[in-house]
């Protein structure tokens, strides 16, 4: 199994969400992989459940065939960033090079401008 690249949308099981939850999924989460460091990634959650009511927090992205979404609409959570080891995960699919850059713009308008997570000091250099 290769190392995940920034860019990439993997599926990822029992991910503990900063709000105490555990996805329970048995097919796992989908995430975007935003840096990838000393066999760690760091990563964004992808939910396709209707989050228009929060906006700033969320970037809105379309299924293509490069990321392999099931549903027509998901959303980028900009507001919580994830570490995890390198392990039991399943590549899906890619954002290409414009759309990644435009979700980095916005995850660094968000983490700079409305709420800042922890883990936003590791990986702001490479946004």
């Amino acid at each position: 199994l290769l190392s995940p690249e920034e860019k990439d949308i993997l599926m990822l099981k029992n991910i503990k969400f900063k709000n105490g939850l555990l996805d329970t999924s048995i097919y796992g989460h989908p995430v975007l992989v935003i840096k990838v460091e000393d066999g760690y990634f760091y990563y964004l959650t992808i939910t396709s459940s209707d989050k228009t009511a929060y906006s700033n927090e969320f970037y809105k992205i379309y299924k293509d065939k490069t990321n392999k979404f099931k549903k027509t609409v998901n959303y980028i959570n900009l507001k919580y960033i994830y570490k995890a080891e390198i392990k039991n995960y399943i590549p899906v699919g890619y954002l290409t090079d414009e759309v990644y850059n435009e979700v980095m713009n916005e995850l660094y308008y968000y983490q700079e401008n409305i709420k800042t997570d922890i883990e936003y000091t590791r990986v702001k250099k490479y946004i």
